[in-house]
């Protein structure tokens, strides 16, 4: 048997940046690039997270759908799992790529795009997009994101995606399908006022402004709790969902995270999904809830685990039993799919499968956010080719498929 020591505090892209930011101790902070090794051995001070949900709002899902008709007008609460569908299609990180978002849902036949009219054809099927649908700066050392060399190209259009993918959503259930957008790190640190990857573009432009410091107050504000694109994110944004056996979660759901946060059935599954959105909606204010997204490597929006295990890696293999064999077992799925860590970079792949098809990544770092660190890239303008457009196909529960513009090819244990 083959072990694999993993990298498991690895910052984003730190194979090329190198760089690690010091954990701020004014406030509840973290970085995509803050992984110290004296990070805090357990996630909770306090008593696990389920357990306090409990105590302290025994009512959550409940009260939660309630408030929810109130805070999200015309929008439909939706659990967080659901039966199998005929046809799944997940897209990896956007970050803030306006024609990558229109060229996956377009090679997957999902959109017909007339001008600016963008028409839903995908009828029944259910997409879900993992999460980092913005953000499309990368800080390399002292270049930080407010620089305007430090993108390039750049671009304005974080709310553009958001919308996109939300109005998508609407046509999509017309027709019996879901547009899906999963909660990643990025829209968490937005929410949170941390604009450390959002590009100069991203700041300046936003909201028609022209000025660095205006559009960095006025962002701040619309995405904050109660502000306009935070809402949007707290209402339309999913922490993690099980379709069929079949679950997606941005960065990973580990059994470190399952023991810690004291998850023991799907119903508490469902109290944690709701508790992360209540408290983007200013609904709750839970001091845990903070903790569970920012607290801890074993974060279901930040952890590297599975995302950074060596591809065709056995379930049997420690790195693969030690972190997955709970999730699979409580939740009665077949297969966890990540997105979050960029595989183009960290193993040189396209989408691919570990621990014997358990596990999925579909982020492979095809969003321009990259390119200025794709070597293929920087010397003659041409992407590496593991870097094209991309997306996971799952037929019938448990077929699965690597598509791009050419075709598709299923995998096989």
């Amino acid at each position: 048997m083959q072990y694999y020591k993993l990298n498991t505090d690895l910052p984003e892209i730190a194979i090329l940046t190198g760089g690690r930011k010091k954990k701020s101790k004014k406030k509840m902070s973290r970085n995509s690039s803050d992984y110290e090794d004296d990070m805090m051995s357990s996630m909770f001070s306090k008593e696990p997270f389920i357990e306090e949900i409990d105590k302290s709002h025994p009512n959550l899902i409940n009260d939660f759908k309630e408030t929810f008709k109130q805070k999200c007008p015309n929008k439909d609460y939706m659990p967080p799992i659901l039966p199998k569908v005929e046809t799944i299609v997940s897209f990896g990180d956007i970050h803030g790529d306006y024609n990558l978002a229109i060229e996956l849902l377009t090679i997957s036949k999902l959109i017909k795009v007339d001008g600016d009219n963008i028409k839903w054809i995908g009828g029944n099927t259910y997409v879900v997009q993992v999460g980092d649908q913005i953000d499309r700066c990368r800080p390399l050392g002292k270049m930080t994101c407010e620089n305007k060399m430090t993108t390039n190209p750049d671009e304005n259009s974080d709310v553009k995606i958001l919308e996109l993918f939300t109005n998508l959503d609407e046509q999509a259930q017309k027709e019996g399908g879901r547009v899906i957008s999963l909660l990643g790190n990025h829209e968490i640190k937005n929410i949170m006022g941390e604009f450390d990857y959002v590009s100069y573009e991203g700041l300046v432009g936003f909201d028609e402004n022209k000025d660095l410091e205006t559009g960095k107050k006025n962002r701040k504000k619309a995405f904050e709790v109660g502000g306009k694109y935070g809402t949007l994110i707290g209402c339309t944004r999913m922490p993690a969902v099980i379709i069929g056996s079949n679950l997606f979660v941005h960065a990973g759901l580990v059994d470190p995270f399952i023991a810690e946060t004291s998850l023991k059935t799907e119903e508490d599954f469902e109290k944690l999904c709701v508790a992360i959105r209540a408290w983007i909606l200013g609904l709750v204010n839970l001091e845990n809830v903070s903790e569970i997204i920012t607290g801890s490597k074993y974060s279901m929006f930040w952890t590297r685990l599975i995302g950074s295990i060596p591809e065709d890696v056995g379930l049997d293999d420690p790195v693969c039993k030690d972190n997955i064999t709970e999730v699979l077992k409580l939740f009665k799925i077949g297969s966890i799919i990540v997105g979050h860590t960029p595989q183009s970079f960290l193993l040189t792949k396209d989408i691919n499968a570990t621990c014997d098809g358990k596990v999925w990544r579909v982020d492979n770092g095809s969003s321009k956010a990259f390119s200025r660190f794709d070597r293929s890239y920087i010397e003659s303008g041409l992407i590496n080719f593991s870097r094209r457009a991309q997306y996971l196909k799952i037929v019938n529960d448990d077929e699965y498929y690597i598509c791009d513009e050419v075709g598709e090819n299923r995998y096989r244990m």
